[in-house]
């Protein structure tokens, strides 16, 4: 094997990791130089390790949004049809119901369906875990009105 051209450094270190070095010297029966140059090659791999790192998670979140974006449309699309069902179906019992409401009784029942349209959009507005709270007295505050 053909050895490397060789250049030379100089360098000062403290008391202590001197001493430290000629531990390690006498532990592996190496010279100190050799020591420094094993720490030396050591540092430089896991300098080119963290580059290679970066390289490996870019390539791993280009492939998991490749396969879930996707996905995710197709979520964002249920979730909108959701959306236009879900109102429809409010708009179509609103005017139902509305029908069947007396006149003299109108006025109440559109106080009723104002306030079930600000519950709703502050339901939107909830954490998931306070949903169920949220609901809870939502519905003691529309009985209440009703």
């Amino acid at each position: 094997m053909m050895q490397q051209e060789r250049k030379r450094l100089n360098l000062r270190v403290t008391q202590s990791m001197y001493n430290s070095l000629e531990v390690l010297s006498a532990k592996y029966g190496v010279g100190i130089s050799e020591i420094i140059r094993r720490f030396i090659n050591k540092g430089l791999s896991i300098e080119a390790a963290k580059s290679d790192i970066d390289d490996i998670r870019a390539h791993i979140r280009a492939e998991l949004e490749s396969y879930l974006k996707p996905q995710v449309e197709r979520i964002i699309k249920c979730v909108i049809k959701g959306g236009i069902a879900s109102s429809a179906g409010y708009y179509l019992n609103a005017k139902a119901i509305s029908r069947f409401v007396p006149e003299h009784l109108q006025s109440e029942y559109e106080s009723a369906l104002m306030e079930s349209k600000k519950l709703g959009v502050a339901h939107m507005q909830v954490r998931d875990r306070k949903v169920e709270e949220f609901m809870a007295e939502s519905e003691d505050k529309l009985d209440r009105k009703i």
